[in-house]
């Protein structure tokens, strides 16, 4: 989480800096930024991991040829890679693996409500106590 934080502070401090070249330039660079922060986000949120400069560089290349963020968000939830950290997620925090049912609803909650893996986790430790 340190290292995203890092990465964060240091996008930020280059768009800040790039931001004064020209008004274009600095229109298409604070968009491009934005994009950044929204995908280094959704990996923590989805996948419970940090994303990669090529993680980043393909979702920036899918909002470029026309993709929404959310269509994005909605192709990691679907991942295998998402399925595996849910039910990493229910092993670290209950001890067990979700059923196919349980994987699904936590699916539909991030996709619908925005939900997130630190937000299963806690409800699944609340329901375990």
């Amino acid at each position: 989480m340190r290292r995203l934080m890092s990465l964060m502070v240091l996008v930020a401090m280059v768009a800040v800096v790039t931001l004064t070249a020209t008004s274009s330039k600095a229109e298409g660079m604070k968009e491009r930024v934005g994009y950044t922060m929204v995908i280094l986000q959704m990996y923590m949120d989805i996948l419970g991991r940090e994303a990669t400069a090529d993680d980043v560089q393909n979702c920036e290349l899918a909002v470029k040829q026309g993709n929404e963020l959310k269509k994005i968000r909605n192709m990691l939830i679907l991942s295998q890679e998402c399925e595996n950290a849910i039910k990493k997620t229910y092993r670290d925090s209950i001890g067990r693996e979700p059923s196919d049912p349980e994987i699904q609803k936590v699916r539909k909650a991030m996709a619908e409500n925005n939900g997130t893996l630190v937000d299963l986790k806690k409800r699944l430790q609340k329901q375990g106590k």
